[in-house]
């Protein structure tokens, strides 16, 4: 990318474009993981855990994790617009050229307007190959089959199971957090 930018200053469509594939996208994962991230902090941070009136949400499956081909809008009753069996999950956007602007939250907008873009920007004309329509996520990743906590002088052995895309090393830091208050 130097190189390229060393000849060709203002060419940063080609100085991205002059990495692996992989790379490239890695730059828009980044971006949307950011504004996904940082509007979910936003969201902790005024202790909004349960759905708004309108906001997409979706069941769960037979383990407990959220259903994603169960999306719904929130009514304000437990279910949404149809019956669901089960917990209720909140989701967030990743932020794409296909997100539509009434499936945004007023904290994703905040987000988005902090960084000058919007979903449009996700299809990077100058670089297609790495556009990203977007997609949803549960903003809340639930864990099960919390099995066994063994301890062996300085170590514990925890077992349970989470949901694809969700991170065992996030889970690890509430539980030590949790014990700290």
């Amino acid at each position: 990318m130097l190189g390229h930018l060393s000849r060709l200053h203002d060419d940063y469509a080609g100085a991205i474009r002059s990495l692996p594939r992989q790379v490239q996208l890695m730059f828009v994962h980044a971006v949307e993981s950011y504004v996904f991230n940082a509007s979910l902090a936003k969201r902790v941070e005024s202790k909004e855990f349960t759905p708004r009136e309108g906001e997409l949400v979706c069941g769960s499956n037979a383990l407990g994790f959220p259903n994603l081909s169960s999306v719904q809008r929130y009514n304000g009753k437990q279910g949404g617009e149809s019956n669901t069996d089960g917990e209720l999950f909140v989701l967030g956007n990743v932020i794409g050229y296909d997100t539509p602007d009434s499936a945004i939250s007023a904290y994703e907008k905040e987000v988005l307007e902090q960084l000058g873009i919007t979903p449009d920007s996700f299809k990077l004309r100058k670089i297609p190959g790495i556009a990203s329509k977007g997609t949803l996520r549960p903003l809340f990743a639930p864990y099960t089959n919390f099995a066994s906590v063994q301890e062996a002088e300085d170590t514990a052995r925890l077992r349970f199971s989470l949901p694809s895309g969700s991170y065992a090393t996030v889970l690890l830091n509430e539980f030590i957090n949790s014990s700290k208050q």
